[in-house]
């Protein structure tokens, strides 16, 4: 059994989790943002995850992003959404080489981390909202995955009986929402929820493999400077005064 030594701490509102293993020949980076299945933003957080990977403010678009990644020695991405018991969480998933392994001298982990906070926390946004066109490409794929569903009837029977057994529970809610909410929702109210998720969400951030983890820590504490922190202090005060 592998023994693991995975060191944990906060920074500017996140929950870091570090594992420095040699063991792997890439570095693996999960951003996890979570909260409680809610029946009133179930579909907009679900759609979330694919909207964001439509475009950035320097990737205009997922072929660019592709490009990108390309150029970063094959490196992955992938997001995607789930519940663990009733928490919805998202998870933004990037996968690249270890550094030991490449020739030249290039901050591969650096750059990775950059276009993962740009994902994140700099979608491409037109007229101070998503994309119209992005988020409606994405509500007609979600809507053909959720349908799909009854195509399989193995996951079919699994939400049925879920449905049914914790009616009226938060969990009785699917993670990829549902299909009579998607033509009701605009760009602006799915943007009202992922500002919800950036400012109230708990994030985690784990990063798997061989690093050096002051290098490490420098581009995080450059990238995520405690905007999130800031948020949830603003919060507290307007609380306070209602």
């Amino acid at each position: 059994m592998v023994e693991l030594h995975v060191k944990t701490r906060q920074h500017a509102g996140m929950h870091l989790h570090l594992w420095e293993t040699d063991k792997f020949k890439t570095i693996t980076f999960l951003l996890m943002a979570k909260a409680p299945l809610q029946e009133r933003n179930v579909t907009a957080r679900a759609l979330l995850p694919h909207i964001l990977q439509g475009g950035t403010k320097t990737y205009d678009n997922r072929k660019q992003l592709k490009q990108k990644l390309d150029d970063m020695y094959g490196a992955t991405f992938s997001a995607d959404v789930q519940k663990k018991g009733e928490q919805h969480v998202l998870t933004f998933r990037m996968d690249i080489a270890a550094e030991r392994f490449l020739s030249d001298q290039t901050s591969l982990l650096q750059e990775a981390l950059n276009v993962l906070h740009e994902v994140v926390y700099d979608p491409k946004l037109e007229n101070g909202c998503f994309s119209n066109v992005i988020v409606d490409q994405e509500k007609r794929s979600l809507k053909q995955r959720i349908r799909s569903i009854n195509d399989d009837k193995m996951r079919l029977a699994n939400v049925r009986i879920t449905e049914e057994m914790f009616k009226g529970e938060a969990y009785a809610l699917p993670a990829y929402g549902r299909v009579e909410d998607l033509d009701s929702l605009d760009s602006k109210q799915i943007y009202s929820v992922y500002n919800d998720m950036l400012r109230n969400d708990r994030f985690d951030l784990y990063v798997i493999g061989s690093f050096d983890e002051s290098k490490l820590m420098g581009t995080i504490s450059e990238l995520f400077k405690g905007d999130r922190q800031l948020m949830k202090v603003l919060k507290l005060l307007q609380q306070v005064h209602q």
